[in-house]
């Protein structure tokens, strides 16, 4: 139960990243370094050759970095996870039976 908390959304644009293939992170923010600092959670939104990713950079762990395939439709606006790809952390696939694992632990 969460009592007297305000959730808040702020949209920022991000500095040009060094290439193209590069994951923007916190650090990019563009205007105020106060965003990162103050934020729980800071999530990108992507796309590249292999589809459309949403990065999720929790700002106050070190080394905290998923990278969560989607599928973006855009004329809809709708997005959708892409099971055919796997979601990473730091680089790395997670594999299914982490997700397996916290499946099972909820249901109990």
């Amino acid at each position: 139960m969460i009592h007297g908390s305000i959730i808040t959304y702020l949209v920022s644009h991000i500095r040009k990243t060094e290439s193209s293939d590069s994951i923007a992170t916190h650090n990019d923010l563009r205007g105020s370094a106060s965003i990162s600092q103050e934020s729980n959670a800071i999530l990108f939104i992507r796309g590249n050759k292999e589809g459309h990713y949403i990065d999720i950079d929790l700002s106050r762990m070190s080394r905290s970095k998923l990278n969560l395939p989607i599928i973006f439709d855009g004329p809809t606006g709708v997005i959708t996870d892409d099971m055919n790809r796997d979601v990473m952390h730091l680089g790395e696939p997670i594999p299914d039976e982490v997700f397996d694992k916290e499946i099972n632990i909820n249901k109990e």
